[in-house]
């Protein structure tokens, strides 16, 4: 039986009063929380209702709504662009067609704020994610369209929460949230708060922060993340080349890195993100590898003048990316001897009798591209920017060979090195899975330095002056 996650504040102060709850009531009180997805300061609201909700699982129905609205032409619009309505009808969907293990996701997806975290935390919550994607596919909107309504019932702006029907009025605190809980619940459920002594919270673990000139600063979203586990977290900023970090961090992989004491306190209050591999364990503490924006892979060793770009072939800001670093050469915008590898992020393996099957976030179709143009790449490497200029121009079509004949390429060749063309895919995949690299487009230079979308790798020198396409900001992950 998974363990279910209690923020550490809790644990003692409800351990007296949890085990009175015998008998369920004939009706649960309700609580709907409504909060922007992408929002952390209206996660807040989540998390101090689910953390009561747990207490008090038989008394407490817990709905989370995510506040969404639409543009003049009816299409979904959020503050945060493209990703938050996705993270939106995510939870929609999860909350509608998942609906158990919807508060194990957002609990999850919480440690985790780079762009594919939400992964990590359906698989953490035992949810499939090829039948989560195609569940979004096919009812993403209508699930969505039930929040919409809801919002639009409750006259919903901000991040809220309402009991019972009632819009709560006091303040995002612990007490002040039972206090109004405690007005509706029956006496015999009612949360015990008579001694203000009991109310003890768990002291807090030691908590340090690596960052090196090359990687991206501190997140306050990650330590947000970090400090509704404890109380008084108090981070320490250490820079990668400094005699400290080498002292205390000599085997870290990864900057940034959020590192976490490994004691009593931070087992019990990440026991499952500890166990569902968000943190990683080293000797005398755990550590968390920030990959949402900018980074080093500080163990890597240096590959000169070499920029790997990771994308999906039809992934709409990849195809953005591979426009801005194709113009970026040829316009000689970054250093002219770099040797440019663009690789193919997807899933695939040979089963027992040694067929190559493939997955990819966008389909089939998008999997057999990735292969024709990692041949084209490897037997044509002259033409293979031509195809990509032509082929980019329409990437959804079916008519490669349009394509592959405009760039002087003989298509009946791509099409009988097919096969040669899955071994190339599965060395991708092979690479990005070493990486952990799942978002489209990232980027690696030198073999070291990591960015995720062109403005990130735009703060990595060198690369300054490659161009921002329209909406490139954004990833497929």
């Amino acid at each position: 039986m998974r363990k279910i996650i209690i923020p550490a504040l809790l644990l003692f102060y409800f351990a007296a009063s949890a085990s009175a709850a015998i008998a369920a009531p004939k009706s649960k009180v309700k609580v709907d929380v409504f909060f922007e997805s992408m929002d952390g300061r209206g996660w807040q609201w989540f998390f101090l209702s689910d953390a009561l909700r747990r207490v008090r699982t038989n008394d407490i129905e817990l709905n989370v709504y995510c506040i969404i609205s639409k543009d003049a032409k009816g299409l979904w619009a959020a503050k945060r662009g493209g990703s938050e309505i996705a993270e939106s009808k995510r939870i929609a969907v999860i909350g509608k067609y998942y609906k158990s293990a919807l508060f194990d996701y957002l609990n999850a997806r919480s440690l985790s704020s780079c762009a594919d975290g939400w992964k990590g935390a359906a698989i953490f919550s035992g949810i499939d994610l090829v039948k989560l994607e195609k569940e979004i596919k096919k009812n993403g909107d209508s699930a969505l369209d039930e929040h919409y309504s809801r919002i639009n019932k409750n006259s919903v702006a901000n991040a809220s929460v309402f009991i019972n029907d009632k819009p709560y009025k006091g303040s995002p605190k612990l007490l002040d949230m039972i206090k109004e809980l405690n007005k509706v619940l029956p006496q015999e459920k009612k949360f015990k708060v008579s001694a203000e002594k009991s109310f003890s919270k768990l002291s807090a673990p030691k908590f340090w922060i690596v960052v090196s000139e090359n990687s991206a600063p501190k997140d306050d979203k990650v330590i947000k993340a970090f400090s509704r586990f404890f109380s008084e977290l108090k981070p320490k900023e250490i820079q990668y080349s400094s005699k400290k970090r080498k002292a205390k961090f000599s085997d870290l992989e990864f900057v940034p890195a959020y590192i976490i004491e490994d004691n009593k306190n931070s087992r019990v209050a990440l026991g499952d993100m500890i166990k569902a591999g968000v943190f990683i364990q080293k000797k005398g503490y755990f550590v968390y590898y920030d990959k949402s924006r900018r980074g080093v892979f500080v163990k890597n060793k240096i590959r000169p003048e070499s920029l790997e770009v990771f994308t999906m072939s039809q992934c709409p800001y990849g195809v953005l990316a591979e426009n801005s670093i194709m113009e970026a050469f040829e316009k000689k915008l970054i250093p002219p001897k770099t040797k440019i590898k663009i690789r193919y992020i997807a899933d695939g393996n040979k089963d027992s009798d040694g067929k190559i099957k493939f997955r990819s976030l966008h389909g089939p179709a998008e999997w057999e591209e990735n292969v024709r143009q990692l041949y084209i790449a490897d037997k044509f490497p002259d033409k293979l920017f031509a195809y990509l200029k032509e082929r980019n121009k329409n990437i959804n079509s079916t008519q490669w060979e349009a394509a592959a004949k405009a760039a002087g390429i003989n298509s009946e060749a791509v099409v009988n090195g097919f096969e040669a063309g899955k071994l190339l895919l599965l060395k991708d995949i092979a690479r990005a899975k070493k990486l952990e690299i799942s978002t489209s487009p990232s980027f690696l230079v030198d073999g070291k330095y990591f960015a995720i979308g062109v403005r990130e790798l735009k703060n990595i020198k060198g690369f300054e002056k490659v161009p921002v396409k329209a909406s490139s900001g954004g990833a497929c992950k």
